[in-house]
This record gives C-alpha cells, sequence and structure tokens, in this order.
C-alpha cells in the first residue's frame, strides 16, 4: 500500500536549531497490516533561501519525536532554490496507525527559507513493505575520512539474498562535515555490490561533494536500483577524498546515517 500527501503552499521557515516547524501539507497516517512490517517513506521539497548564507534542516517524525537523520543544507546564494530529497525507512514494530510529519528549521535565529515559493508542489509517500523484503543498518559513530583512495566506510554494510528476477533498490544517507575551503577538493562516496561499484566501470562514485568553507553539515544521498544474479550479495558504502593543494584536509561523518536494501519481485 502507498500513501500520499502534497501541497503547493508557500510557506516561511525560521527559528533555531532546536525549534522545528512543521511542514504544511506533509503529514501522513499509515497503519501497517502486521507488527513486523517495514515503512519506506519519501519527502520532497523546494526551498529558496532568503540570504548569502543560509542554512537548513529537515527530518522525518513519528508522532512527534525524529525518527530520521537530518538533512542538512546550507547555501552561500540568496534565492538559488534547490531540491531536498528524504528518504527514509522505518520500522514502527505495532499494528496500528502511525502520525508521520515532516519538519525543518533554519539552524540559527533570525535565520529563515521559503518552501515552494513559487508554489511549486511538495511531496511525502509512504509505503508499507512485508519485513521479508527490507534489510537495513543504521550507524552515529563520529568518523574521519583523510585524504586518499577508496575505502568502505565502517558500519555501513548489509547482505542480502535475492532471487531470480529481483532488483535491488538501494539508497544510503548520510550526514556529514567537509574541512576544507577550496575547488580542487572533493569527496566521493560510492555503492558497492561484493566487487563491482554501482556507479559504472568508471568508478568515479555515485556521489560527488564540494565545499567553500569548513564546519558546514550537510546530508549527502545516494540512489540506484541494482540488478544482481540471484544468490547474497554484500552491499557496502566507501568514501574517497582527493585534494589539490592545500594539506590537512578531512571529512567527517557524524549523526545518523543509513544503508537500506529493499528487493523488489
Amino acid at each position: 500500500p502507498v500513501s500520499v500527501s502534497q501541497s503547493t503552499e508557500r510557506q516561511r521557515v525560521a527559528g533555531s536549531s532546536d525549534r522545528w516547524t512543521d511542514v504544511k501539507g506533509l503529514r501522513l497516517l499509515v497503519k501497517p497490516a502486521n507488527d513486523e512490517d517495514c515503512i519506506l517513506l519519501v519527502a520532497n521539497a523546494l526551498v529558496s533561501p532568503e540570504a548569502d548564507r543560509e542554512e537548513s534542516h529537515w527530518a522525518i517524525n513519528r508522532a512527534g519525536h525524529r525518527i530520521s537523520p537530518k538533512f542538512s543544507t546550507f547555501t552561500r546564494q540568496r534565492a538559488w532554490s534547490h531540491h531536498v530529497c528524504m528518504p527514509f525507512v522505518d520500522q514502527p514494530g505495532k499494528r496500528c496507525e502511525q502520525d508521520y510529519q515532516v519538519s525543518a528549521n533554519a539552524g540559527r535565529e533570525a535565520m529563515h527559507f521559503m518552501v515552494s515559493g513559487e508554489k511549486q508542489r511538495r511531496q511525502f509517500c509512504a509505503m508499507t513493505l512485508p519485513a521479508y523484503q527490507v534489510s537495513w543498518v543504521e550507524d552515529d559513530e563520529a568518523l574521519h575520512l583523510p585524504v586518499g583512495p577508496w575505502r568502505d566506510v565502517n558500519g555501513m554494510h548489509e547482505v542480502v539474498t535475492t532471487l531470480p528476477g529481483e532488483k535491488v533498490l538501494v539508497l544510503c544517507t548520510m550526514r556529514y562535515v567537509a574541512q576544507w575551503s577550496s575547488e580542487l577538493n572533493r569527496g566521493r562516496f560510492t555503492l558497492v555490490r561484493d566487487d563491482t561499484g554501482l556507479d559504472g566501470l568508471a568508478d568515479r562514485g555515485l556521489q560527488s561533494v564540494r565545499a567553500l568553507g569548513p564546519n558546514q553539515a550537510r546530508t549527502l544521498l545516494m540512489a540506484t536500483i541494482d540488478e544482481p544474479s540471484p544468490g547474497p550479495h554484500l552491499y557496502r558504502v566507501r568514501a574517497a577524498l582527493t585534494a589539490g593543494e592545500e594539506t590537512g584536509i578531512s571529512a567527517i561523518l557524524q549523526d545518523e546515517r543509513q544503508l537500506a536494501l529493499i528487493r523488489l519481485p
């Protein structure tokens, strides 16, 4: 079963990091059929900053409590709109109605941004899935990524066994801080099945991140559909950091992150 809510109403979001605002139109009531069912939640919205240095933070709540990682953005250009996409797999553990709500804040006092500033459509959807179709892993240990080649991200790996003809939807969200300020530096992230990168033969990564200043938290998302052969497969998250002339740089993975694997018959 799939549930969808949507809105085109303009909304201005303000407030500090400890004051969250419910995003209008992004609320769902979902009742799983079984206690062990999983729920894939996906929200998206268009954000328009109203200052030259502005951040936004987003989360998915269940019954008023945050359950997802924080999805964070940072911009240096006023009115430069960008999309925020928020996937998360939840397993409430109860066969009763679940109340999901997307909320946001502007990170600091006197900061604010517009959602759907020109009445662009925003959506929140939920898909209920049987537990046997879903595998996921979560972690929140702080990890420092130094300059160097591809390496596994500790704790972000999971095994799934597929049947003939099945595909796998792979979703990964991670919150990171880029500790550099040069255009010559890049953080790269990818997903690997067994020894095969899901980014193609070039092995350049599924997600590349840059930064023009340190100490700004952001959230990266990787999503792809894989077509493995039948049998067990190990999926891993990998990361690499390349640098130009700057030395002593690093990327820090912090707070909650999730790797989810959903088998698609």
